[in-house]
């Protein structure tokens, strides 16, 4: 349950963190309720989002994690992960395969979406995600690197879990307090912080 002491930054933007199903589908129940309404439509934008990633390959598979000799490890913890030797990184052929497997889990309901299905959702949509997080600080990942103005979903992280990376905390939807638009937060395109 999203907390006003959790979010500080948002009542200094007139607004508020509301609940969102924790189902493993909080990315895209937000995202749904974003530019639905509701949250009904979750499983429609997870199949466009997945659709986005197997269309535009190139534009994300570096950025899905794959352990030692292949095989799938998510959020990996910092601290543990030590320096990869040159003949131990995956092959081409491995990475492929994570990056399909990924895709495969992710059209699965209830799997957590992180910040490859952010951008996917922000291309697929042409809507720019503004993400607030209970760390003050705000980012916002634009569908397109260009000037033009576009609509906006605002979704908010949980805290509670330090060790992984920020975008995989649980969401809540934004309302506005006072039915204003919130200043512009700092364009991101792959700036991934480790809480």
């Amino acid at each position: 349950m999203a907390s006003s002491d959790e979010f500080p930054v948002l009542q200094a933007h007139g607004l508020k963190a509301t609940a969102i199903r924790g189902d493993g589908n909080c990315l895209f129940n937000a995202l749904s309720d974003q530019i639905y309404g509701d949250e009904s439509h979750h499983r429609e934008i997870r199949v466009r989002v997945v659709k986005e990633m197997r269309d535009h390959p190139e534009q994300y598979i570096n950025f899905v994690p794959v352990n030692n000799g292949g095989g799938y490890r998510r959020n990996p913890k910092r601290k543990n992960v030590a320096p990869t030797p040159v003949s131990a990184m995956p092959s081409t052929a491995q990475i492929n395969a994570n990056f399909e497997s990924h895709l495969d889990r992710m059209q699965k309901n209830g799997t957590y979406g992180d910040n490859c299905e952010v951008i996917g959702f922000a291309r697929a949509y042409n809507t720019d995600v503004v993400i607030y997080s209970h760390a003050a600080s705000n980012f916002m990942i634009k569908a397109s690197h260009d000037d033009v103005e576009r609509p906006r979903a605002y979704i908010a992280l949980h805290s509670g879990i330090s060790t992984v990376p920020l975008l995989v905390f649980h969401r809540s939807k934004i309302l506005s307090l006072e039915k204003e638009i919130p200043p512009q937060p700092q364009e991101t395109q792959s700036k991934f912080r480790i809480g």
